[in-house]
């Protein structure tokens, strides 16, 4: 029922960090030059999850998370510098499968299901900013006779809030699904070369990669968007030896 090559565990870690230089320094010209105010981020994370391999052609993993966090760091755009947020609980589920009926033929899934909200402060129960709900990733491969490969990647990501809208009142940045496709073809040899060539955005896909709050003439919130990158055709290749 559970395999030797199966396992179950459970993680504790203490998270801290302290702020980046760019942080704290100011070099934008708004504000003041440094930020002395900027406190340590830290919190308490807990873990749990399983890893099941007792079919051959299929192994799955399910995990949960919570994190506690007290004064995370995040940029303001009324102040123009980074402040530490009120206490923060983000908490979750992440489900993986990895699915190859065929040596030439594999399928990788993997959902995200994340919360992040605000438990003090003047924002108490809302969420938190830029942190999309769900979040699913499929990757599917087919690996060709010699050495030719054919990969695609289709990621969905879910709506969030923008960025500074700490009261939750403003339209959400919408969700977006992108694709991608990789060829990659390897060279037989001793030596570990290959070529590639890769299309993101393969539909040529309009979304926003980020949105905040800004502020118009009159000083009245507005919505900023950030427009993601359209379709992209990268080549490259690697050695090793």
């Amino acid at each position: 029922l559970f395999p030797d090559t199966s396992n179950a565990y459970f993680r504790y870690d203490r998270v801290y960090r302290t702020p980046f230089t760019d942080e704290q320094v100011n070099y934008q010209g708004y504000g003041e030059g440094f930020n002395s105010e900027l406190d340590p981020e830290y919190g308490h994370s807990f873990e749990a999850g399983l890893n099941y391999n007792g079919i051959r052609t299929l192994s799955l993993g399910l995990s949960g998370y919570l994190l506690f966090m007290k004064d995370e760091i995040a940029y303001s755009n009324i102040s123009f510098r980074n402040e530490n947020m009120n206490d923060t609980l983000h908490y979750g589920l992440n489900a993986k499968g990895v699915f190859s009926p065929a040596g030439y033929f594999s399928v990788t899934a993997n959902y995200s299901w994340n919360v992040a909200e605000f438990t003090a402060g003047e924002y108490d129960g809302n969420r938190v900013p830029l942190v999309p709900e769900h979040k699913f990733v499929l990757m599917p491969q087919v690996d060709f006779p010699w050495g030719l490969s054919l990969a695609a990647d289709l990621v969905y990501t879910g709506k969030y809030y923008i960025g500074q809208d700490y009261a939750n009142d403003l339209d959400s940045c919408d969700s977006h699904f992108l694709t991608g496709l990789t060829v990659r073809y390897r060279f037989s040899g001793p030596c570990n070369a290959s070529l590639y060539a890769r299309v993101n955005n393969l539909f040529d896909v309009e979304y926003a990669s980020s949105a905040y709050v800004g502020y118009d003439s009159m000083y009245n919130p507005v919505e900023s968007y950030y427009a993601g990158a359209g379709r992209e055709i990268m080549l490259g290749g690697s050695l090793s030896y």
